[in-house]
């Protein structure tokens, strides 16, 4: 994957230094999650785009794997 690097200001109204400062660092993780969301995005559809499961059948793998995960905690006593 090759990288690149983007900037883009924000106007932040008048604040206190400490809440700026907090602002941007917020302003910074919330950029950076969605950029690692949007690349695993893309890595998924590409590894996926071949596969021949249907959303019907991701849905009745995924009861299966609901029901027995509560068999499993109902033998072990966590839930009744």
């Amino acid at each position: 994957m090759q990288k690149q690097k983007v900037e883009f200001s924000i106007e932040i109204p008048k604040s206190s230094t400490r809440t700026r400062k907090e602002l941007i660092k917020n302003i910074k993780s919330f950029a950076k999650a969605e950029v690692i969301r949007f690349s695993l995005l893309e890595k998924w559809n590409r590894i996926l785009s071949k596969s021949k499961l249907t959303e019907r059948d991701a849905i009745r793998l995924g009861n299966l794997a609901k029901k027995d995960r509560f068999l499993t905690l109902k033998k072990m006593g966590v839930i009744s």
